[in-house]
């Protein structure tokens, strides 16, 4: 608009204008866990409402009043400080890309203790089931075998075998 006049770039400027604020916002509200990060985009926003205030409005304000050697010198003056900002907004952007990859690799720290976890765990109820699964066996088998070789006594005539202890179940009335 400075150098052309032409309406149409003034109310691209506006918009463009109304959409740096909301990005802004937009970032504000991204950042509620970390009051550092929030801070600097605040103490950003506010260099760049004031290079808008020094450098931009009053080069728009001069384009209007058709000074346009003003305009063009109001806008040389805010290089500078359009500058800084920008080095600002990659400083943000760098602590930003930091602050998230610290929250990536914490995620995954916890993920890797949860998966660790329950697999100590699987391995501790394999375990726990392989005893449970050895000692029901015996407590079915020892009987039964039992019970097979007094059987295999009478069969060679021996009487008298040793039988498992009497009990209220099967292997009882079978010793009986």
């Amino acid at each position: 608009y400075v150098l052309s006049r032409r309406q149409d770039y003034l109310d691209d400027y506006e918009a463009a204008w109304n959409s740096v604020l909301k990005d802004f916002a937009a970032l504000r509200s991204l950042q509620p866990g970390s009051p550092e990060l929030a801070s600097q985009l605040v103490a950003i926003r506010k260099r760049v409402r004031i290079w808008k205030s020094s450098a931009i409005d009053p080069a728009v304000k001069d384009a209007k009043a058709g000074q346009g050697k003003a305009a063009a010198v109001s806008l040389l003056q805010g290089r500078a400080p359009l500058s800084e900002i920008r080095k600002d907004l990659a400083q943000f952007r760098n602590a930003n890309q930091d602050a998230a990859a610290a929250g990536r690799k914490r995620s995954q720290q916890a993920i890797h203790r949860t998966l660790v976890t329950a697999l100590a765990l699987t391995g501790f109820s394999a375990v726990l089931l392989l005893v449970l699964v050895r000692v029901m066996s015996r407590l079915i088998s020892e009987p039964v075998l039992q019970l097979i070789q007094a059987s295999d006594r009478l069969r060679q005539g021996d009487f008298a075998p040793q039988l498992p202890p009497e009990t209220q179940n099967e292997f009882g009335v079978l010793s009986r």
